[in-house]
């Protein structure tokens, strides 16, 4: 027979690793949601989805030049889609980018305003 004290120290160690695990886990999304808001991360990301953007939408320059060079393939569909879906997903990310940022400096701010408040209060 098996002893119940022995299955109760065992169920209560794995309860104490899950706890563990689960603590460690939540501390791990937390420093990664605080590096993701950081203003570099999100002011980076947003600058290389507008460049990105802005280069996409430039007017391609004509040159008229004469030479003896092999026919030029047209680029694939495929090619192009994927180009723009690229872009597209970018651009959606320094959008999001910009939005976070900006939802976490004003979520600070007010933080801060309401520290300010509590220590002024008799």
């Amino acid at each position: 027979m098996i002893d119940r004290r022995t299955v109760q120290a065992s169920q209560q160690s794995v309860a104490a690793r899950k706890a563990t695990l689960a603590a460690q886990w939540l501390a791990l999304q937390a420093r990664i949601r605080d590096v993701a808001t950081q203003p570099a991360t999100l002011g980076a990301v947003a600058l290389a989805g507008g460049i990105v953007g802005w280069r996409s939408a430039a007017p391609e320059k004509v040159v008229e030049v004469e030479c003896k060079c092999p026919e030029k393939t047209r680029p694939s569909l495929l090619g192009a889609g994927m180009r723009t879906l690229a872009i597209a997903t970018l651009q959606a990310a320094a959008s999001i980018a910009s939005e976070e940022f900006l939802r976490s400096t004003l979520a600070q701010a007010a933080r801060d305003d309401g520290a300010d408040n509590t220590q002024h209060e008799p």
